[in-house]
């Protein structure tokens, strides 16, 4: 995704694939998340770990939704 946003800032089509290669967060209440990072397209099953939940899960998971709120807010129209 790096790549591909570093090539529309550039101007340029973007060419990179994704390998599968993730993380997501996911909110278990009490201000906490949990990270899952894997290999989303792991085959026969995808393979991802989920980390102890934790309060700077929690804040990593609402920068990674502001970073995803600009960048589909500023390239929606373009």
């Amino acid at each position: 995704m790096a790549r591909n946003i570093a090539s529309l800032i550039k101007g340029e089509k973007p060419t990179a694939a994704f390998n599968g290669q993730g993380v997501c967060y996911v909110d278990v209440g009490d201000g906490m998340a949990a990270e899952g990072a894997g290999d989303f397209y792991a085959y026969p099953d995808p393979v991802v770990k989920l980390a102890i939940p934790s309060k700077e899960s929690r804040k990593a998971k609402h920068e990674f939704e502001r970073i995803f709120e600009w960048w589909f807010t500023e390239y929606q129209n373009k």
